[in-house]
């Protein structure tokens, strides 16, 4: 209701500002123009504004530039291309339709050739506030709101242990993307139970743990061709000081923490990894297509975790075949929840748990933002680091936009 009355407000004030310009200087065929262009951009405005919204389901934390970027690169090219002449379309039509309006309401009012300093400077003034009033007025709104629902909403169940999965092993010493045993042994005795490895496979065949070949090269200053083979992953510390893990490294990692729960990335090839770990009931793996995804399935690993991609998909209902076919977890870039609110509160109440990665990616939206704000949505995250035992992360990031 904020969001609405913000835009009524704005509504008066371009209205005001119309007024104002035509009584206080010569409307000119290139100020015509200009003020239909305004009126015409305002309206296409108001009109996302509310249809976004409403589609949402959520009036608080869904922008008009959120769903336009959506439905325009979200989609197929063809979706794009169809929708920008779309687009196009509406604005000469409207921009049509609002030249002729203020062409008429100007003709009937009549054109005062004396120029007010005072009148065209009030004009300027609210054209400005008209502009300024919806998205500025929406911060601030929304800012307000979300800091005082972070404040009362209860987030004491959002620090199990189970929600956080540490991203490539974790941070070791400001370093990640390590996939190192030094990352997994630090992650462990900072509380984690839940721990993610990049899989890749070498020359030879061979898994190992690490998130690109390219980064890799960097980190360990290998001078090889890539992939390399086994031995020569070995024989390369990772930036100087860390130990590389491969198949045998993992397992026995695993074998001597039997509550550590490993959560595969990059590797597509459930059956050939799951006959390799030590224990498949502590084995979660992303993949990357439906087959990939059945045929982990019937490896009767813990959980084969579709990534979000594959959701698009699913041409029927997404969460009943979800739930069909036995999906109990998910991998989602937390950039998508706010273009796809709906669907992430049916997952919730179907009990599929969605992690999140993309932690650390954008500015504030750290570990703990997560916590106070996107877990509104989804289960858990891939996290660089998080102090279980700290009270301060249990208090709301102050600014967190």
């Amino acid at each position: 209701m904020l969001n609405y009355s913000l835009l009524l407000i704005s509504v008066v004030f371009l209205l005001a500002g119309t007024h104002g310009l035509i009584r206080s200087a010569d409307m000119t065929k290139k100020k015509l123009v200009a003020l239909s262009a305004i009126v015409t951009l305002f309206t296409g405005y108001s009109f996302f504004f509310i249809f976004s919204h409403y589609i949402s389901g959520n009036g608080v934390d869904k922008p008009v530039v959120y769903f336009l970027y959506d439905t325009v690169v979200g989609y197929s090219w063809w979706n794009s291309l169809l929708f920008a002449v779309l687009l196009a379309s509406a604005g000469f039509i409207t921009f049509t339709i609002v030249y002729v309006l203020i062409r008429k309401a100007a003709k009937r009012i009549g054109f005062y050739k004396e120029k007010s300093i005072k009148s065209s400077s009030v004009f300027y003034f609210l054209l400005i506030l008209s502009f300024i009033s919806a998205p500025a007025s929406y911060g601030i709104v929304r800012n307000f709101v979300m800091d005082q629902y972070a404040e009362m909403k209860d987030t004491a169940n959002r620090y199990d242990i189970n929600r956080f999965i540490a991203h490539s092993g974790g941070m070791i010493d400001g370093h990640i993307y390590t996939n190192s045993l030094e990352a997994l042994n630090n992650s462990y005795k900072s509380g984690f139970r839940l721990f993610e490895l990049d899989i890749l496979r070498t020359s030879d065949g061979h898994f190992v743990a690490a998130h690109n070949w390219k980064q890799w090269k960097d980190f360990t200053g290998y001078q090889g061709e890539l992939p390399p083979d086994r031995d020569n992953f070995k024989q390369q510390k990772i930036l100087q000081k860390y130990a590389p893990l491969d198949m045998d490294d993992i397992n026995a990692w695993f074998e001597n923490h039997p509550d550590a729960i490993l959560v595969t990335d990059k590797i597509n090839d459930p059956a050939a990894f799951s006959n390799l770990f030590v224990d498949k009931s502590r084995l979660m793996m992303e993949l990357f297509t439906m087959d990939a995804v059945k045929e982990a399935l019937a490896t009767g690993i813990r959980s084969a975790m579709p990534t979000w991609g594959l959701l698009k998909e699913m041409k029927r209902d997404k969460v009943r075949e979800l739930k069909d076919m036995g999906i109990t977890d998910i991998a989602a870039s937390r950039r998508v929840i706010k273009y796809n609110i709906p669907l992430f509160q049916e997952l919730q109440k179907n009990g599929i748990r969605v992690y999140v990665f993309h932690v650390n990616y954008d500015k504030k939206k750290d570990e703990n933002y997560v916590v106070q704000y996107d877990m509104d949505y989804v289960y858990g995250m891939y996290a660089d680091t998080f102090d279980f035992t700290s009270l301060s992360q249990i208090h709301p990031n102050p600014n967190p936009h």
